[in-house]
C-alpha cells in the first residue's frame, strides 16, 4: 500500500512539474462535428491558427483532385464548383467560430449564405438537355487556378493573426472563383452556367470591396 501511494504521489508530481513548465496541455472534450472542422487548435491561447483555415482548403483540393473527369467540361465544371464551395462554406464556418472583426463576420455569414445557394443554382443548371462541350484545355485552366490560390494562400496567409489570415485567404478564394468562372466562359456551352459565370465575374471587384479594404486599413495600422 505504502509503495502504491509513494507511486502516484511521484506520478502527480511529474504531471505539476510537467503543467508548470508548459509541456502539458490538456485538450477539453470536443463534439464529433466540432473535431471534425477544427484539426489543430493552439489551446494555450484558445485560438484558430492559420493550419486550421487550411484545413478546408486542403479537404477541398483533395475532394477536386478525386474527381473523374467526364470529358464534358460543363459537367466537369459543375462537379469541381460543387466542392469549390463546399470548401469555402467550411472555410467561412470556421472563422466564424473563432474570428473577432464584425466587417469579417459579417463577410463570412454572407459568404456562406451566397455559396449555399449557388450550390442549389448549379444543379439545376446542369440537369437539362444540353449539348456537351468537348473542350481540351479548359480544365488543365482550372487546375492551374486552383493550384496558384493554394499556393498564394499558403505563402501570404500566414501572419499568426486570424483575422488577416481570414481576409487574405478568403480574397484568393474569390479570385480564384472569378478566374474559373472566365473559364467556364470561354469552354463551356450552357447558357444558364455562362449566365451565372458572368455575374459572378462582375461582381468580383464587389466581393472584394470589404477584404481589401479591410486588409488596406490592417497593414497600415502596422
Amino acid at each position: 500500500m505504502e509503495k502504491k501511494m509513494l507511486e502516484n504521489l511521484s506520478l502527480r508530481t511529474k504531471l505539476k512539474q510537467l503543467a508548470f513548465g508548459g509541456l502539458l496541455l490538456i485538450a477539453p472534450v470536443l463534439s464529433q462535428d466540432l473535431k471534425a472542422q477544427t484539426e489543430i487548435v493552439t489551446f494555450k491561447t484558445g485560438a484558430v491558427g492559420h493550419e486550421d483555415l487550411m484545413r478546408p482548403m486542403n479537404s477541398m483540393m483533395d475532394k477536386i483532385f478525386s474527381i473523374k473527369m467526364s470529358g464534358d467540361f460543363d459537367k466537369d465544371y459543375v462537379s469541381i464548383m460543387e466542392e469549390f464551395q463546399q470548401g469555402g462554406i467550411n472555410l467561412c464556418k470556421i472563422y466564424e467560430m473563432s474570428g473577432e472583426d464584425a466587417k469579417l463576420l459579417e463577410n463570412a455569414k454572407v459568404s456562406v449564405v451566397e455559396l449555399k445557394e449557388d450550390q442549389k443554382q448549379l444543379k439545376t443548371f446542369y440537369n437539362k438537355d444540353v449539348t456537351a462541350s468537348t473542350a481540351k484545355t479548359g480544365h488543365n485552366e482550372l487546375m492551374q487556378t486552383l493550384n496558384s490560390m493554394m499556393k498564394q494562400m499558403k505563402d501570404k496567409g500566414q501572419s499568426g493573426d486570424l483575422n488577416k489570415d481570414y481576409a487574405v485567404v478568403m480574397s484568393l478564394y474569390n479570385w480564384a472563383n472569378s478566374e474559373m468562372a472566365k473559364v467556364e466562359l470561354n469552354c463551356g456551352q450552357n447558357s444558364e452556367l455562362k449566365n451565372r459565370c458572368s455575374a459572378i465575374v462582375d461582381e468580383f471587384s464587389c466581393h472584394e470591396n470589404t477584404l481589401n479594404e479591410w486588409l488596406d486599413k490592417s497593414f497600415a495600422e502596422k
